[in-house]
């Protein structure tokens, strides 16, 4: 296991997200949160397909806090299923691993 991955969220709308990204900051259980969209997902929900604008929070963190980090985003966020997906990270700069390591906890 890689000691550090990226969390994936899909947010209803830019307020949801920064204030997750906030939480999760403020909370030392993300190094760093970046807010992308707005994006168009396409999903199927109680069997039909639907399509939505959303935002994508990708927060970095230590891949052992999945759990933390996923449990967070669940008490605090608006739909009743939320995208939480961790892709670990197999390649990063000296010295950027450094300061993510300085920035959680």
């Amino acid at each position: 296991m890689n000691e550090f991955s990226e969390i994936k969220v899909t947010c209803a709308d830019k307020d949801e997200a920064a204030r997750l990204g906030r939480l999760l900051v403020e909370k030392w259980l993300a190094a760093c949160i970046q807010v992308s969209g707005p994006i168009e997902s396409l999903y199927r929900w109680n069997g039909k397909i639907e399509s939505a604008e959303e935002w994508l929070l990708t927060i970095k963190t230590r891949t052992c806090l999945f759990d933390e980090v996923s449990e967070l985003v669940r008490a605090n966020h608006s739909y009743e299923v939320p995208q939480i997906v961790a892709v670990e990270l197999t390649e990063i700069s000296p010295a950027y691993e450094e300061w993510l390591a300085g920035q959680i906890h």
